[in-house]
């Protein structure tokens, strides 16, 4: 039994004597909550059909030029001789050779000015000032956002592909006890996931978009739009829904994958210059340690998010519909207040996630992502 996303939004708005419009003024709300119980489900149960193989790539770590440190009103401030620093490397680590304290990149200034998230105390005599005048240095990245639509490690393992050696992922409490005041630099065998990111990675200008058949275009305002976007999401301010960039076109014009869809009057045009953000909050963290020196290529198996449903003619991949209608029916019953309603509805809601369980229990490994031996990294 499946549905469109649509027919779900109609059977809802029917179950309480109502009709559906695209643009009602109720209907933004209900397709939020249909959404939540997809996400629901899928939280709780896990498919073999949505685990993939994904890969990411390290940075290697930068250490040209020399530096020095001075620190003035509780702030320590780096100057680099023959460096090239860039903005990219704010929220890096940075480490002077031979000391054994890893600072973070609070900020940068120029190619040759950046300032550390605390106060730099020297290893030997415990001051705010340097040994030497000007000595060697590394910054190194060891933190990395994950893709949207990670959800969890199908092993608790990452496989680093050139040194054909696999990393540990590890709690992040037992990390911390282990390594209170981390600071090695080397070949990465451990990785701790560190919660959801807070801020976005790019939200300079505004935007509009426009729609010709399936396409979307996105136009800025103000803008830097790089290659480097394509495969990210944006999400537009005030909105729930997430597109996928795909493809890029000029500083000021890119292309999503899916056709966007206003919420305030069901059209597919953002005719007003409105702010946005690619890769907002919310993408999973990952840190490697040691920090990693070299640029490495690793790849690990996840658990995936199933996409959301944004069109009418969305269906959701679930292999059946019924506890996601009971789900919704359940979430609307709560929205409206109405709770014999709704205790009625979550009974339903809480069976029928059982017959699922049963059915995707029942399901074959997809053959197209089928772990093949030499990519099995499991112990």
């Amino acid at each position: 039994m499946k549905y469109t996303y649509e027919e779900i939004l109609q059977q809802c708005f029917n179950h309480y004597g109502e009709t559906y419009t695209a643009t009602g003024e109720n209907s933004q709300s209900v397709k939020g909550l249909v959404n939540f119980i997809q996400d629901d489900i899928q939280n709780r149960l896990r498919y073999w059909w949505r685990k993939e193989l994904k890969e990411f790539e390290t940075v290697a770590a930068y250490t040209t030029g020399t530096v020095t440190v001075a620190t003035s009103s509780g702030v320590s401030t780096v100057t680099g001789t023959s460096t090239v620093w860039t903005a990219a490397m704010v929220g890096r680590k940075f480490i002077i050779d031979d000391e054994k304290t890893a600072y973070k990149i609070a900020s940068f200034t120029s190619t040759t000015s950046i300032t550390l998230d605390r106060i730099y105390i020297n290893n030997s005599d415990h001051t705010n000032t340097m040994s030497t005048a000007s000595t060697g240095y590394s910054i190194v990245q060891d933190q990395y956002e994950l893709p949207r639509d990670f959800a969890g490690f199908v092993y608790q393992n990452i496989r680093n592909v050139e040194e054909e050696t696999v990393l540990k992922v590890m709690d992040a409490i037992e990390f911390d006890q282990k390594y209170p005041s981390p600071y090695e630099s080397d070949e990465p065998t451990m990785a701790v996931l560190r919660g959801l990111s807070q801020t976005s990675s790019y939200s300079t200008g505004t935007i509009t978009i426009a729609t010709s058949g399936s396409t979307s275009t996105v136009t800025g305002s103000g803008t830097t739009f790089t290659s480097a976007m394509v495969g990210k999401v944006l999400r537009v301010r005030g909105e729930s829904m997430e597109y996928t960039i795909a493809s890029y076109a000029s500083a000021t014009s890119i292309t999503l994958t899916e056709k966007y869809l206003n919420p305030d009057n069901g059209t597919n045009t953002l005719s007003t210059g409105t702010s946005y953000d690619i890769d907002p909050p919310g993408n999973s963290l990952l840190d490697l340690y040691p920090f990693p020196t070299y640029q490495w290529h690793l790849k690990y198996w996840a658990y995936c998010r199933l996409p959301r449903l944004i069109h009418g003619e969305d269906v959701s991949m679930l292999p059946d519909h019924k506890a996601l209608l009971t789900g919704s029916l359940w979430q609307m019953a709560l929205w409206k207040k109405n709770y014999n309603d709704a205790n009625s509805l979550y009974g339903v809601y809480e069976k029928d996630i059982e017959v699922l369980r049963t059915q995707v229990a029942a399901i074959p490994k997809n053959p197209r992502i089928k772990v093949r031996t030499s990519e099995t990294i499991n112990p």
